[in-house]
């Protein structure tokens, strides 16, 4: 259908949602919602679910490229928020990721988890006590695992939420 009528942005938003919540195929579901969104008249939603897409994914340096320049170039407060929101879920991401690595490093090395940051500050690993984008310090938990202090104040994260929190996501079904 598509093919016949490339010009409906509402075609390619529709395959965006096959994928995104039929075959869970969220790289495929961002394709058709990119495509959608370069057509003239086509809703600025869907630039942010090509993004969104993009990040749960796992295509993190795009993400990052796209929700950048949705910040940058729209006008719109709630689309600025919400991109704001995303990029600060990505460095929440990218941090724990690193932090984790670090972790199992000093667990490799001395046969336990750190108990607290200075552990691993005297271990020479990192410096001082890490801290989320808000200023609160992560939570180095017993068993290794990292948590945020408070994921409310950190929409769209998906690393650093207490057991069985699971990640905000967006409505593909909101246009």
């Amino acid at each position: 259908r598509i093919a016949a009528n490339p010009g409906k942005w509402r075609l390619f938003y529709y395959l965006g949602f096959v994928h995104y919540s039929e075959r869970k195929d969220y790289l495929a579901a961002a394709d058709a919602f990119e495509r959608g969104s370069q057509i003239p008249g086509a809703h600025p939603w869907l630039k942010i679910m090509a993004a969104a897409c993009r990040q749960k994914g796992g295509d993190i340096n795009t993400a990052r490229y796209m929700w950048t320049n949705i910040y940058e170039s729209t006008d719109d407060k709630m689309i600025k928020e919400t991109a704001l929101n995303r990029l600060v879920a990505l460095r929440v991401d990218s941090d724990i990721t690193y932090l984790e690595s670090l972790i199992t490093q000093y667990r490799e090395r001395f046969g336990v988890n750190p108990a607290t940051w200075s552990q691993m500050s005297d271990a020479g690993m990192i410096r001082g006590i890490p801290a989320d984008p808000t200023g609160a310090p992560y939570t180095l938990m017993p068993d290794g695992r990292i948590e945020v202090r408070d994921p409310k104040s950190l929409p769209f994260i998906t690393k650093g939420l207490p057991p069985g929190k699971a990640p905000l996501e967006y409505n593909p079904n909101a246009v």
